[in-house]
């Protein structure tokens, strides 16, 4: 969908006469809801409901995979989980919403809502753990927070830098264990390859109150089988 959807938005700016300043700024157009779209609209518009239709799938695979854990541990406890209120999140969206008296689209990449009470989490990493927070509706970041503490490293860099022994020691010592099909191949997942969790909290204290941290006991890591290898450039 990016690629696909991308390459025809460079195409809307290059034909509108667009100048941008960087080819990801690029963007396609929607019409007003009363009026008849044209050529470049209606791909908007086909982007728009693909974009939903993605975040949809990505919804219901984490239902699902909550849904095979429960089953899991039910097999050994009686009942095991309760489930009232879910904190559901994604992290790369765009929703029309209002700011400073205009109706506006914000695509949050990497970024999370955090309108004011809004639940939301900070990832940190299988080794620190992870932050449960309220929203502070803060308008000057578009009531927005970081969807995690971000990578202090490349994978690849993490891959080439980071001692495994060490970083599962790391791991081990604040009380969590690793289980995946590779070792090797959650290096790049490792603490060592992400900012500090408090000092990420700290600084986005204007943007998110921290409520309740939860400590990782246990992080499974499982490997696609049947597929090509993914990229290895940094951006993956």
């Amino acid at each position: 969908m990016c690629a696909n959807f991308h390459r025809m938005a460079l195409a809307h700016c290059s034909a509108a006469g667009v100048v941008l300043p960087d080819p990801g700024l690029a963007w396609l157009p929607l019409a007003a809801p009363s009026a008849r779209p044209d050529r470049w609209q209606q791909v908007g518009a086909c982007y728009l409901r693909a974009m939903q239709a993605a975040l949809a799938y990505a919804e219901l695979n984490r239902k699902r995979m909550l849904e095979a854990i429960a089953e899991v541990f039910g097999r050994h406890f009686p009942d095991p989980f309760v489930w009232d209120d879910a904190v559901n999140i994604h992290h790369n969206d765009a929703t029309l919403e209002t700011h400073f008296g205009r109706e506006v689209w914000v695509h949050r990449k990497g970024a999370v809502k955090a309108s004011a009470g809004t639940a939301t989490v900070t990832p940190g990493s299988m080794g620190t753990g992870s932050v449960l927070g309220r929203g502070l509706g803060n308008p000057d970041a578009f009531c927005s927070a970081a969807h995690g503490a971000g990578r202090a490293m490349s994978r690849s860099r993490a891959r080439k830098e980071l001692s495994l022994q060490d970083q599962l020691a790391l791991v081990s010592g604040a009380g969590g264990k690793v289980f995946a099909a590779s070792k090797t191949g959650v290096l790049d997942e490792m603490p060592g390859a992400y900012k500090d969790l408090d000092e990420v909290m700290a600084r986005q204290s204007d943007l998110v109150e921290p409520v309740v941290r939860f400590t990782p006991l246990g992080t499974y890591k499982g490997v696609e089988k049947g597929r090509g290898k993914w990229r290895t450039d940094e951006e993956r």
